[in-house]
């Protein structure tokens, strides 16, 4: 049999490619941004997201993405994906992996492979943990910080565009001053919202902001996600209180 590697086209052949996203942890906003900097690897052969697709519906409608639904147990997301890594890499079905996580629980799966000899790639957002990042063979962040706008340039309007509201103020730690920091999170709460055009149940809402902000709302003096809602009625407005209420943005 013909060695292949001699062959004068072998070079050109581009190395196949396999993302594994992290659904749970990574913003189907993101899926546009993920697959051109896959592409700059690779052949992008295999396109995965898992995750409890019931909380995160914005994945069905990702184009390109094969949606693998991980179920309600803990860390249910993250063990199918490792799992499945391993399978691919294992059985040569890709020649470099890319998970898309900011998650550092992942560092274990990647340093694994990277000793193995395989060619590993993270991609995540700033938030993403040193000991990820160093696991991988390298790192790319998905979406870089941007720099913080003064507090009167920050509006929350159906007008403006949703670009606006990720470039707020970062929400720091701590218990948050009403004053000072009300808008960066309004901003980020109308664009969760957003995202779902009959409005997002309240006890969702909390999820989300908990995974891809790092935010409880105990940091707030608002007690409640209720309670911060209705005080804004130029933004929100709530269902009647009940385990499936939802919110609504203000048009």
């Amino acid at each position: 049999m013909n060695d292949l590697s001699t062959h004068p086209l072998a070079s050109s052949i581009r190395p196949r490619v396999a993302l594994l996203v992290d659904g749970d942890n990574m913003s189907h906003s993101h899926a546009g941004s993920l697959i051109l900097k896959s592409c700059k690897h690779g052949a992008l052969t295999i396109k995965r997201v898992y995750g409890n697709m019931a909380l995160h519906p914005g994945w069905n409608q990702a184009p390109g993405f094969k949606v693998v639904h991980s179920g309600t147990g803990k860390n249910a997301a993250d063990i199918l994906l490792a799992v499945e890594a391993m399978a691919l890499m294992l059985k040569a079905q890709a020649d470099i992996l890319i998970i898309a996580s900011s998650d550092g629980d992942f560092s274990h799966l990647a340093l694994h492979l990277t000793e193995d000899g395989h060619h590993v790639i993270g991609l995540g957002e700033d938030k993403a943990p040193d000991k990820f990042r160093k696991s991988c063979t390298s790192f790319d962040v998905v979406a870089p910080k941007v720099p913080a706008l003064p507090k009167s340039s920050v509006v929350c309007s159906p007008s403006v565009p949703r670009n606006l509201a990720a470039a707020a103020k970062p929400l720091s730690m701590g218990k948050l001053d009403p004053v000072a920091q009300i808008d960066p999170l309004i901003c980020q709460i109308r664009d969760h919202i957003a995202s779902d055009p009959d409005g997002m149940r309240i006890t969702l809402l909390s999820t989300r902001m908990s995974k891809s902000n790092a935010f409880q709302i105990s940091q707030t003096p608002y007690g409640s996600w209720r309670k911060l809602l209705t005080a804004h009625p130029a933004h929100f407005t709530c269902d009647p209180v009940s385990p499936t209420a939802r919110v609504h943005l203000k048009t």
